[in-house]
């Protein structure tokens, strides 16, 4: 999408994606969980609004195309801008992408308004996506998108550090990484996000005792996955995010197409399963040999999508006269 056509916009933020290693459905049953940060990026300017309306990439904000955004904006009031946001984290895959653009116009918003900080900015993504989704989210991804790095979801069940956000304590914590070789398969078909949450809510609802053996097990999975990574035993790590696919499977969000790219995946990778809602998107490969992990991904139909863990989250900087960055 094209700048406004006045020069000098007022601040700039980048935000990253993120990967859900070990633990997703089953974090929403107080289960531990770990995402880790992707240096893929959503950006968002914010310039004067010489119109005093509120604009995303030149259009008044939409309920229908800017949900999240006009959420948050509702949170922050104040004066209006004028956003320009730009995305490299394909939506509907998995990745956050909701959370990122989220997290980069908010950020910019109040770096525009000279009050940025990354605690505020996940508080307000929180409250944002809470109120898109009509129901409390999870925070795990929006603290991903805005802390960087590896973040912990109900970090109390394994006796980790709790993250304090304005001088109280979240259900997240950090944790240590070692060095990761990831590639991330999309699909080709978009994730069903609601969709799946609710088909798992139903099923649980009238399987309950089943469904909560399979999230239970899950839970156990992550937390054996997270104690590995901080052992740094990546061999074990692979191991342990074959059989959280399995059963993500078992609850009925795997598609062929994801299988079909998980099997291609094994030749090279270490482990590999769906990450994020399932029912399509991508899978996560933990790899040896990133090169020819996106081949076989490529041979099997999907897209490879080669990133880094982003250790820094959410970044704003001043405004500058467009074409002189």
């Amino acid at each position: 999408m094209s700048d406004p056509p006045y020069s000098r916009y007022l601040c700039e933020a980048h935000a990253p994606a993120k990967t859900v290693l070990f633990g997703e459905h089953a974090v929403l049953q107080g289960h531990p969980a770990l995402a880790v940060a992707l240096d893929l990026h959503t950006s968002c300017r914010a310039y004067p609004a010489e119109d005093g309306q509120w604009r995303v990439n030149g259009h008044p904000i939409s309920l229908r195309r800017d949900l999240y955004i006009l959420k948050a904006v509702d949170i922050l009031g104040g004066e209006p801008l004028h956003l320009s946001t730009r995305s490299r984290i394909p939506s509907a895959a998995g990745l956050g992408s909701s959370a990122s653009i989220t997290a980069a116009s908010v950020a910019s918003i109040l770096g525009a308004r000279k009050g940025f900080s990354r605690e505020e900015c996940l508080r307000t993504v929180q409250q944002a996506e809470t109120a898109a989704e009509k129901e409390e989210a999870c925070l795990l991804d929006a603290a991903c998108v805005c802390m960087g790095g590896g973040i912990v979801a109900n970090p109390g069940k394994m006796a980790l550090e709790q993250m304090e956000v304005d001088d109280e304590e979240w259900p997240l914590g950090p944790v240590p990484l070692p060095e990761l070789n990831l590639v991330m398969g999309f699909s080709g078909v978009k994730g069903r996000t609601r969709e799946v949450v609710k088909n798992i809510s139903a099923f649980n609802s009238h399987q309950s005792t089943f469904s909560n053996e399979i999230l239970g097990d899950i839970g156990e999975v992550a937390r054996q996955g997270i104690e590995a990574l901080m052992d740094g035993d990546l061999a074990l790590v692979g191991e342990l995010m074959y059989k959280n696919h399995r059963l993500l499977a078992t609850l009925g969000i795997n598609t062929p197409e994801i299988q079909r790219l998980v099997e291609a995946s094994k030749r090279h990778g270490l482990g590999a399963k769906i990450t994020g809602a399932g029912g399509g998107g991508c899978i996560v490969v933990l790899t040896e040999d990133v090169d020819d992990t996106a081949e076989a991904i490529t041979r099997a139909g999907g897209v490879p999508i080669l990133a880094n863990v982003e250790e820094g989250g959410v970044v704003v900087r001043g405004g500058v006269r467009v074409g002189e960055e």
